[in-house]
């Protein structure tokens, strides 16, 4: 009888995982564009530090 309750507990289990991956992060907009791109770097990100390269 445990056996049998495993069973059915574990198809379940399985069952819902596979709904969850396949309907999450859906989305009805086709072109999802933001502001700011994410991997866009910052402008603070760019280039050396100002005093790096003094005195060579």
């Amino acid at each position: 009888m445990h056996a049998r309750l495993a069973r059915v507990f574990l198809l379940a289990l399985c069952l819902a995982a596979i709904a969850g991956a396949l309907s999450g992060c859906a989305s009805t907009d086709p072109e999802n564009e933001s502001v700011r791109p994410w991997n866009t770097p910052k402008q603070w990100e760019n280039g050396l530090p100002g005093g790096m390269m003094q005195g060579r």
